[in-house]
């Protein structure tokens, strides 16, 4: 489920300190590595010029340029012959770093820097580090630690009014940077939408988004509600036909699996297992509680295709319960099989933008703080929010180091959202304790 869905990503508080080297260090940083262009002079993106065959230079980020007498194009939507959009998968400002490229997108809670190969996908974070060195108006540079949270690093930084950023990051050993400037959560040259784009609003935050590239086919053996069933399920690219079978493992498994009924009132997340490699089947042993439709979300990672999330529907037979209300909850306490949970948001008063979901945890019967929480596949939390029209959707993890089996954590727990647009969610949080998978649940309201 990537991430869409929801993409909700990881946040926490990036180590950060201030640096000796006065502001003008950020104008003198170096920009984008320069490449060549069939043996012609290098040019960067954004601003140096170069000759292509002798013609006159052009500028990625805005200048014109004449390619073989085409007209001029512009990087983030110029569609002139021989354009080379960057794509901006996340809706940031995308400049080219050696052989690969970088993504910044600008948030409330941070800069959210998303490494990319040479077609713009997705790299996967492991062996790749990276600091940032950070200007506010007015301010001395700040020297910040980029820390990995799921798909992207993120930097704590503030962005309240004008900034400067040099972002120096190692990838497979080689050593790129590249320079991004804004005011705000505004940044220029924002890929395809328009330069003076604000994140905050909607559907350009990184959000886990269902594929336009792979359907997911579920179907049910002799399905019955109240008794065991299994399902098969497979994925099938769209262009070229041909089912996925280059999985990869996140979380500890390689494909996460949410069930939740039409009224968003059950929820279950599951792990199928591979029943024919080659072919990319997989089955999973289930029982459904009672008739009705049910929504399946599968969140996995293709070599090729990165980050998908796909949807599938499947009726059970009979006569469904009466659907529940969804309603917002006013209660921010709840006690689930002995865990008492309070959950915070910040800003207080949810709206479309970024989000921060804090869970405190307490034990209910001696109301000590918990500290004792386990991993569970690979991290303190598991969080999955849907959005009442159920195509809007996140699979999220804690930020902070890296856990072990041996990790505990608590009694806090705080998650990155970024909500797309207005609406009612469903948040289903799961922490383990005692060997025990908790599954929590609230609806909250983005206004």
């Amino acid at each position: 489920m990537r991430n869409a869905l929801i993409a909700f990503t990881l946040l926490g508080a990036a180590a950060c300190g201030k640096k000796d080297p006065a502001p003008p260090a950020i104008a003198d940083a170096p920009k984008v590595a320069p490449h060549d262009d069939k043996g012609q002079p290098p040019h960067e993106h954004g601003g140096a010029d170069h000759d292509d065959k002798g013609q006159p230079p052009h500028e990625h980020g805005g200048a014109g340029h004449d390619d073989k007498g085409q007209p001029p194009h512009e990087h983030g939507g110029g569609d002139a012959a021989g354009a080379h959009a960057h794509k901006s998968p996340h809706g940031g400002e995308v400049q080219t770093i050696g052989a690969y490229h970088i993504e910044a997108v600008p948030t409330k809670v941070g800069l959210l820097f998303f490494p990319l190969d040479g077609e713009e996908k997705e790299l996967p974070l492991e062996g790749i580090s990276g600091k940032l060195t950070f200007a506010a108006e007015g301010k001395e540079p700040v020297e910040v630690v980029l820390e990995p949270m799921g798909n992207h690093l993120h930097a704590n930084v503030v962005l309240d009014g004008a900034w400067k950023a040099v972002v120096n990051v190692s990838i497979k050993g080689e050593a790129q940077s590249a320079r991004f400037e804004g005011s705000g959560t505004r940044t220029k040259g924002m890929g395809a939408a328009a330069p003076d784009h604000a994140h905050g609003g909607g559907a350009d935050m990184p959000a886990m988004k269902l594929s336009d590239a792979v359907e997911g086919h579920v179907h049910g053996e002799n399905l019955v509600a109240g008794q065991p069933t299994t399902l098969h399920i497979q994925f099938d690219r769209k262009e070229p036909h041909g089912p996925v079978t280059d999985f990869e493992v996140t979380h500890e498994k390689k494909l996460h699996f949410f069930i939740v009924s039409e009224d968003m009132s059950f929820f279950a997340h599951e792990h199928p297992e591979i029943a024919d490699a080659a072919k990319g089947t997989w089955t999973l042993p289930f029982t459904f509680p009672t008739p009705g439709n049910y929504r399946l979300y599968s969140d996995f990672k293709s070599t090729a295709l990165g980050s998908t999330v796909t949807m599938s529907t499947l009726v059970v037979p009979g006569t469904s319960p009466a659907a529940k209300e969804l309603v917002a909850d006013t209660a921010m306490t709840k006690t689930f099989d002995g865990l008492k949970v309070t959950i915070a948001t910040t800003p207080a008063t949810l709206g479309a933008g970024d989000a921060l979901i804090a869970y405190t945890l307490e034990d209910a019967a001696t109301g000590a703080p918990v500290t004792d929480l386990q991993p569970y596949l690979g991290a303190m939390a598991h969080l999955f929010i849907l959005h009442q029209d159920l195509t809007s959707m996140a699979h999220a993890h804690p930020r902070g180091p890296e856990v072990g089996p041996d990790s505990r954590g608590g009694p806090k727990v705080e998650l990155h959202a970024a909500l797309p647009k207005a609406g009612l969610y469903k948040l289903w949080g799961q922490f383990q304790r005692g060997g025990k998978v908790i599954t929590t649940d609230w609806t909250l309201e983005a206004k």
